[in-house]
């Protein structure tokens, strides 16, 4: 899936059950791919030139309930980076 909106593009691999998993490089090279084909339109249209600045990754791995767990007890395998900043209701 890709999105260009508010002046970002990003690229989303969405999986299926049971399909083949794409490692990085895989994803890496369909991406240069998508960017090629962004930058060549954004040409053809004369909409001005393709100027980033900014490149990030990110990575998420769905890990269904029933899988490797059962209850949040079970989270102990993901530590966060740092503290986690409180919940504070609104209203």
């Amino acid at each position: 899936m890709v999105q260009n909106q508010n002046g970002r593009l990003h690229f989303n691999w969405l999986g299926e059950v049971g399909g083949p998993y794409p490692h990085y490089e895989t994803v890496r090279s369909q991406f240069g791919r998508v960017l090629d084909q962004f930058i060549g339109f954004i040409a053809q249209e004369q909409a001005g030139d393709f100027r980033p600045n900014q490149w990030e990754v990110t990575y998420l791995n769905h890990i269904p309930q029933g899988t490797v767990w059962n209850n949040p007890i079970d989270w102990s395998f993901f530590r966060p980076l740092g503290e986690a900043p409180p919940i504070v209701p609104q209203g």
